[in-house]
């Protein structure tokens, strides 16, 4: 288990999200409420799906579909479950 600080608020394809760790090569993604994590799962589904394609295609796949929207006010720490 580790603890992780999300600074700011945005989406992950059609679901809204926070983010944490985003000055790093992979940030730390999480649905903004328990209930949204069906369209969490629902987007990296279909991205994952798309850049399989893609991959089979020849083609360089983009990074993952991420909108930074804003800065969170107050930081959310939660514990992560790894």
């Amino acid at each position: 288990m580790r603890t992780v600080t999300y600074t700011h608020k945005g989406w992950m394809g059609v679901c809204p999200v926070y983010i944490g760790d985003t000055e790093t090569d992979c940030p730390c993604v999480d649905a903004r409420h328990w209930a949204l994590e069906p369209l969490h799962e629902l987007s990296l589904g279909f991205y994952g799906f798309l850049f399989m394609l893609m991959g089979l295609m020849g083609v360089d796949p983009p990074g993952w579909p991420i909108r930074i929207t804003g800065r969170l006010s107050d930081p959310k720490v939660v514990e992560v479950h790894e």
